[in-house]
């Protein structure tokens, strides 16, 4: 029988310390998942990735757990266990599902979300930058050569690659060459 649910741990590259607790029905899309939203909110375990990102290396990932019924009081037990073992545990809920939040927190949330993406700034330009380059993907498929595509895409993966380590790289390149094919020969 399949699990329902694994309970995985993010462990620190250079020590091996345990520094995140988290539960998935496919641990390591889970962690592609952490990775590729490193640093875009200001999180604990998207800091400490987006650090690791900078200098070249990436959270290990173990599988902790199996779970096939109910894996809320699994996971909230190895929070708490780690938290008492280490002290140094990124999780900012108790696990299980709770997120708690103060008023405060929901209203910095709020403001935070409803500036983020003002139409005109770079980070609204960046993200239709990235909307386009995948649209135009999907509407090539079928008409454009297997080799161009393929192409296509490793320019696009490495433009999305760079607009998550550094944004201004990002903006400057595809201001300066503005469409994806000049790029892909960069």
């Amino acid at each position: 029988m399949k699990a329902a649910a694994y309970i995985y741990a993010l462990r620190c590259p250079e020590t091996n310390e345990v520094r995140y607790i988290g539960k998935a029905k496919d641990p390591h899309s889970r962690l592609g998942g952490h990775i590729r939203s490193a640093g875009l909110r200001n999180r604990p375990l998207g800091n400490w990735i987006a650090s690791l990102l900078k200098r070249g290396k990436r959270p290990s990932m173990t599988i902790e757990a199996s779970c096939i019924g109910d894996w809320r009081p699994v996971e909230v037990a190895m929070i708490a266990q780690y938290r008492e073992l280490t002290g140094n545990m990124l999780n900012v809920a108790d696990g299980g599902d709770h997120v708690p939040m103060t008023v405060e927190q929901r209203r910095e949330n709020s403001r935070s979300m409803a500036t983020k993406f003002v139409k005109g700034t770079d980070d609204y330009w960046a993200r239709g930058a990235l909307k386009a380059i995948g649209e135009t993907a999907k509407s090539m498929e079928g008409i454009w050569s297997a080799e161009k595509m393929a192409t296509y895409m490793n320019a696009a993966n490495k433009l999305k690659s760079i607009y998550k380590r550094d944004r201004g790289l990002f903006l400057q390149l595809v201001r300066a060459k503005p469409t994806i094919g000049k790029y892909a020969g960069a």
